[in-house]
């Protein structure tokens, strides 16, 4: 009896000490992302909202073949929208690199009508303008 005493106690101890831990949680604010945040800094890690996590998903719709890319309007040299779908948006900590180029774009609306799978192309380009601006340390990588 004894025993079954001890162990019911132990276990009711057990059970409140983890609610008061529980609620405690609830209250304070999440150290694990601030930590995160804070120790990637410098390697240009940072976090998206759900809306910009949904759109990398249409992102990758783009299957390269190359269709927006014939005379593009507003693509005088550099690079074409192909490349925008398929490499440079998929590298985010990457995303200062291509600032200079990307910045002197104007209207890329019109991109789109020419992809087959209706990759959201200027949104690419707005999503790239926003987070190579926001994002950079200014150094380069070494390695």
């Amino acid at each position: 009896m004894k025993k079954q005493i001890y162990a019911v106690l132990n276990l009711s101890v057990y059970f409140w000490l983890h609610m008061i831990r529980k609620l405690y949680r609830i209250f304070r604010p999440p150290e694990g992302l601030l930590q995160f945040q804070e120790n990637y800094r410098e390697d240009n890690v940072f976090s998206l909202s759900a809306e910009e996590r949904a759109l990398l998903i249409e992102f990758q719709r783009c299957i390269g073949c190359g269709i927006c890319s014939i005379n593009p309007p507003g693509m005088e040299g550099g690079f074409s929208p192909q490349e925008f779908a398929t490499t440079l948006s998929r590298s985010l900590p990457e995303l200062w690199a291509i600032r200079d180029i990307i910045s002197p774009l104007g209207d890329c609306s019109s991109w789109k009508l020419n992809c087959p799978y209706a990759v959201p192309l200027e949104k690419i380009v707005e999503f790239i303008k926003r987070h190579s601006s926001k994002n950079s340390n200014g150094q380069i990588p070494i390695g």
